[in-house]
């Protein structure tokens, strides 16, 4: 017989054998019936544990997680100070041993940080996920306990659009920033040509002179979050900079003036 009941003055516990190990837990029940289906939850879940790991702790786990991290290097640095914050700010109450820590210890770890924003919460939730799934698939517990725990809803963003006056506004008073350390021309062109094209910023900055066509009025730009390549018309308030500055171009190659 390799389990048998005993029972205290308000529990009932239990001796278990598993793996020739000898495991005694208490069923935090005084009812006998629940007990047994206690019992059997118990059993399952340590035939799917190993033994040996019950004293991995978080920071033997971050330790083993950190080792694990790929992808983009952003994103590592993200997974990093998630683990810094869990290190640091890990409840006192809460357990540190990974094979004690229920979902009730997470969320008490989550709700501290009420300054963050629902952004940088989900990657800590998805980071934390990773985390406990990594004791999971290692044999240190038998399910994650961050199951459960929902990702925060991120309010919608309300962009503002200048209007065509505001933008013309905008423009002509970064072009008289004569003490502008970029260049008031540079930034100018830049910030123009950025809402006349309807460009972003990488988008922009990626296009170089073999990508304007001004015989067919288009230019080739690369989308680097998609990395995707798409065609957009020279629309005729843009053209008058794009020409000014390749003529500008051709001029300082001309003249060995430094571009």
């Amino acid at each position: 017989m390799d389990h048998v009941f005993t029972v205290t003055t308000e529990r009932y516990v239990t001796l278990l054998k598993v793996r020739g190990k000898q495991i005694r837990r208490c069923l935090e029940t005084q009812d006998l019936a629940l007990a047994r289906r206690r019992l059997a939850d118990l059993r399952r879940d340590l035939e799917r544990t190993d033994p040996t790991l019950a004293g991995r702790t978080i920071e033997s786990n971050a330790e083993r997680y950190l080792a694990t991290l790929t992808g983009a290097p952003s994103s590592q640095v993200n997974s990093r100070r998630s683990m810094a914050r869990l290190l640091a700010s890990w409840p006192r109450e809460s357990p540190r041993a990974i094979m004690k820590i229920r979902r009730s210890d997470c969320e008490l770890f989550l709700a501290q940080y009420t300054d963050l924003s629902a952004s940088t919460i989900n990657h800590m939730i998805t980071d934390l996920t990773r985390f406990f799934e990594l004791a999971v698939q290692d044999g240190v517990i038998p399910r994650n306990p961050m199951e459960g725990i929902k990702y925060r809803r991120i309010p919608k963003l309300t962009r503002l659009t200048p209007t065509r006056e505001q933008f013309e506004a905008l423009v002509k008073d970064l072009r008289s920033q004569q003490s502008n350390g970029h260049g008031a021309e540079d930034s100018a062109d830049f910030v123009g040509l950025a809402g006349l094209l309807g460009l972003g910023q990488a988008e922009l900055s990626g296009i170089s002179r073999q990508h304007i066509n001004l015989d067919t009025g288009t230019i080739q730009v690369f989308r680097r979050k998609t990395s995707q390549a798409f065609t957009i018309p020279i629309y005729p308030q843009a053209r008058t900079i794009i020409e000014r500055r390749l003529a500008q171009m051709i001029y300082q190659l001309q003249t060995g003036e430094p571009i």
